[in-house]
């Protein structure tokens, strides 16, 4: 930063001093004073009181002073306080949110901040996570940071960095105790709210921690040996991406629930230790040692909240610890886990390769791939090819016949020439993506290719790939799934490919290993690339063509550290649809890209020009209106005619439920029309944009005696999915909400084979605000006749 006025002669204005006590170890410690300031209101006087006490010798003039820092967030994820701790003194900074009003005054705070105490050469910055938060100050306030050390590099334990943890690890084996629940509840959360009292207090303490390690035995040698952080001295074409790419991860981490509401059945109590069985997946008990809030009613009918701890966690069964209070005799009505969900082995892995970028041991375009995304202006040098690929590509072998544009596509992933290395395939719904990819592994591996990975983001694309190999009789590959997704919630889906499904349980197993021998392909998500046991199997099948499914629904900057991390790999396929689902929070992080939105690449896209899923009459809608009419239809389509009805729930109304919605009246459409095809044993699934829909339409299933399981979905679960008859429920009928997303709309009416209900009303779709939608543009194309009214429901006319 450059010369600005000094505020060192400016007024200090700060809130009364408070003191809070240290609950974090089993130990006498001062009380800690906390005081508050604007950065506007910061003076030279007030950081030397934070940093040096009265007597400024806390510490010699030769020897760097250990300060703690601590962010707080707001909810949009941007820095806007930080607390700096010494010995038992904390100051809480609140940086100014509209900075256009004073800007010169706080130009000169900022210059404080950055010449006193983040690059001041007397201080040894210490925080938990530093890269996050030295990536914050440098794109929310502009700040820089030098001599920043990351406490969990010098205290985790096999990578673990879980705060509670490290800390452990640090103390070793001195007389200290760590009281974990308090440090995983300080640290569940970094949003700041200076209206209550805890989240202040919690910011403080995390900074009072990370300054009082370096106190600990043995530690000031193990951080000294830490390399720091020095974004100072980091150029600015280096600094600016990693930042973007650290931002979009606290981003995304911040949209994680901080409060889990399960859906569950009761089991029974033992040792005050109640069991639950989940009912959903998506909202199953996990072992996060979170704190729990279960609503319960007694023998009288007294109805009052419960405290206590999620204490373990397997498939389905869940089982949370109460505090204080005897649980036999009471009904559990509620279960809710407060807490975000800890980070997944991928978004450790990624957070770690940024903060080795940071600590400058690892150059982010030093990987060919990873250059071709994020050109430098350099040279690409690109692996020499193994001995099982060469630059010519060799012919189809597949069992299935293949159109003019999937043969292209396959010509184009098996070509290993340099301007290939990296392919790109855009497959719209329905246009054979998992058939192009079988096709492809059927002609590698007989042209003698080895080390093919298949991967997706979801474990539901991947099952679909296993199932078209097996389809084609191809037999020599295993798929990796988690055990977490697969045991006691989706064994099912893997019924036909049982036999070549290894668990993550399982990896370390010798027969794990044995069936792995002479494998040609292997099948799992991008996730799963994280595993710390995968070595194993990437030693006997080394990672060296890779071909990624639903690569529009993937961030970029995912990539990184799997191409750091596997630098065998020789050519990257992506299959996609940036028509179709986004990567997940781009809506509201615009540096979310996959890679099918970098312009370079994305000219390069192979097209696959023909549908086989959808009637002719819903596929030439969707041609025209989402593919500018490049997209044709299977001219042998056995549905020729009237394919996509509507239904006029008349009097429907959107109701808001909690963040979601409902509609009751469109409830009652679905089930008489799930009734009906259920008697007539017709093969359908329920899709609706929101989640609170879809809970309380399967509850109906239930209710009615319908079948519910695997049957009602929100969209975006169900990308990549199909079946006979699909029934939707539009919900809104006053605002648009979810149908102003073009690409999850595209998504919800492209996935039935021979037919479709939409239930919403006319007055909605053709007279309201929803005809400029998708939706409405279909409604008007299907014309009146399309329409069915209750009545037509109730006698079975359709």
């Amino acid at each position: 930063m450059g010369d600005s006025p000094s505020t060192a002669s400016q007024p200090q204005k700060r809130s009364k001093a408070r003191t809070i006590e240290q609950h974090f170890l089993n130990m006498r410690y001062p009380r800690l004073e906390v005081q508050t300031v604007m950065e506007t209101d910061l003076t030279s006087d007030s950081l030397n009181a934070i940093l040096f006490g009265n007597s400024k010798s806390d510490a010699p003039s030769s020897i760097p002073r250990a300060v703690g820092l601590a962010p707080g967030y707001t909810s949009a994820g941007k820095l806007t306080v930080i607390a700096v701790a010494v010995k038992a003194r904390v100051l809480l900074i609140q940086f100014r949110s509209e900075v256009k009003k004073g800007t010169d005054v706080v130009v000169a705070a900022r210059q404080l901040l950055h010449d006193e105490l983040l690059c001041h050469d007397g201080n040894a910055l210490f925080a938990f996570d530093m890269g996050p938060l030295a990536m914050a100050l440098y794109l929310d306030h502009g700040l820089y940071v030098r001599n920043a050390i990351d406490v969990q590099s010098a205290c985790t334990c096999k990578g673990n960095r879980d705060p509670a943890n490290a800390v452990e690890f640090a103390i070793g084996t001195t007389s200290y105790k760590v009281y974990r629940a308090n440090v995983t509840d300080a640290f569940s959360s970094s949003l700041w709210d200076p209206s209550k009292p805890p989240s202040t207090t919690s910011v403080a303490l995390k900074a009072w921690l990370a300054a009082w390690l370096p106190e600990v035995a043995d530690m000031e040698e193990r951080l000294r040996e830490v390399q720091p952080i020095d974004t100072k001295g980091m150029s600015e074409l280096k600094l600016k991406p990693i930042a973007q790419f650290a931002r979009s991860d606290y981003q995304l981490a911040s949209k994680k629930s901080i409060a889990t509401s399960h859906e569950f059945t009761s089991v029974g109590t033992s040792d005050n230790k109640h069991t639950f069985r989940s009912t959903r997946f998506q909202n199953h008990f996990r072992n996060t040692n979170n704190a729990v809030r279960m609503t319960v009613v007694d023998a009288i009918g007294a109805q009052y909240n419960v405290q206590g701890r999620a204490s373990e966690a397997d498939g389905r069964r869940g089982v949370v610890k109460a505090e204080g209070v005897i649980m036999e005799g009471k009904a559990v009505v509620s279960v809710t886990t407060i807490g975000q969900d800890g980070p997944t082995l991928a978004e450790q892995q990624k957070a770690a390769t940024i903060l080795r970028m940071l600590q400058d041991q690892s150059e982010l375009l030093d990987n060919p791939f990873l250059r071709t995304i994020w050109p430098d202006g350099k040279e690409v040098v690109w692996p020499t090819l193994s001995a099982s690929l060469s630059t010519e590509a060799p012919s189809l072998a597949c069992s299935q016949p293949l159109n003019h544009s999937q043969r292209g596509a396959v010509e184009q992933m098996l070509s290993s020439t340099d301007a290939s290395r990296i392919t790109m395939v855009q497959g719209p719904p329905g246009t054979g993506k998992t058939t192009v990819i079988a096709a492809f592994v059927q002609s590698a591996v007989e042209a003698g290719k080895r080390g093919i990975w298949l991967m997706a983001q979801s474990n539901v694309a991947v099952k679909n790939i296993a199932e078209k190999l097996a389809k084609v009789q191809f037999e020599n590959w295993r798929l990796l799934v988690s055990k977490d997704f697969h045991m006691d919630w989706h064994e099912h889906l893997y019924g036909q490919i049982s036999t070549k499904v290894i668990r993550s349980d399982e990896f370390r197993s010798p027969t794990a290993l044995q069936e792995m021998q002479d494998c040609q392909v292997v099948l799992c998500t991008l996730s799963m690339l994280a595993h710390p046991h995968l070595a194993r199997f990437t030693f006997k099948v080394p990672i060296k063509t890779v071909v990624i499914d639903e690569a529009s629904q993937i961030a970029v900057a995912d990539y990184i550290a799997p191409l750091q991390s596997f630098p065998t790999i020789e050519k990257l396929c992506f299959i996609g649809d940036d028509k179709q689902l986004p990567p997940y929070g781009q809506e509201d992080i615009e540096e979310l890209l996959s890679i099918f939105e970098i312009p370079h690449l994305r000219l390069e896209a192979l097209f696959l020009d023909t549908q086989y899923r959808m009637p002719p009459q819903l596929g030439e809608f969707i041609s025209d209106a989402v593919y500018d009419g490049q997209l044709s239809s299977n001219p042998d389509h056995p549905i020729t005619g009237l394919a996509c009805f509507f239904v006029d729930v008349n009097g429907a109304t959107e109701k808001r439920n909690g963040t979601s919605w409902e509609n009751p009246l469109e409830r009652a459409a679905v089930l008489q029309i799930a009734a009906r095809f259920q008697e007539d044993s017709e093969s359908f699934r329920i899709i609706t944009p929101y989640d609170a829909q879809r809970s309380t339409i399967e509850n109906d299933l239930k209710a009615a005696g319908l079948s519910w399981e695997n049957k009602c979905f929100n969209v975006d679960s169900f990308q990549g999915n199909e079946d006979d008859y699909i029934i939707i429920s539009l919900v809104r009928s006053d605002g648009l909400g979810f149908l102003e997303d073009l690409r999850r709309t595209n998504v919800m009416l492209t996935r039935c084979k021979k037919g479709m209900f939409i239930c919403t009303s006319w007055d909605f779709l053709v007279d309201g605000k929803g005809a400029n939608s998708l939706v409405g543009r279909l409604a008007a194309s299907c014309g009146d006749d399309a329409w069915l009214s209750m009545e037509d429901l109730a006698e079975g006319n359709f």
